[in-house]
């Protein structure tokens, strides 16, 4: 029986490097339409809370961390 080889390492970073790439562009299409629901609530409630603000701050986090991943393995994958 004949046993498959890991995929090189390079293989492994491009394919993570997709993966987070539609992650980030998932959390961005989020954040998107919850900003578009903000925008409408604003005008229809000018002097209360937008009352998902909990979560476009959740999402802006995810992003950051998603971007901080992708941007360090993109650097990474360019050294060599």
């Amino acid at each position: 029986m004949k046993i498959a080889a890991d995929p090189p390492a390079e293989v492994l970073e491009l394919e993570t490097l997709a993966v987070l790439k539609a992650a980030i562009g998932r959390v961005v299409a989020q954040r998107e339409r919850l900003k578009a629901e903000m925008a409408a609530w604003y005008s229809d409630h000018p002097q209360r809370a937008f009352p998902r603000t909990g979560e476009l701050i959740a999402l802006d986090e995810e992003l950051s961390g998603l971007d901080d991943r992708f941007k360090r393995l993109w650097d990474a994958t360019r050294k060599s």
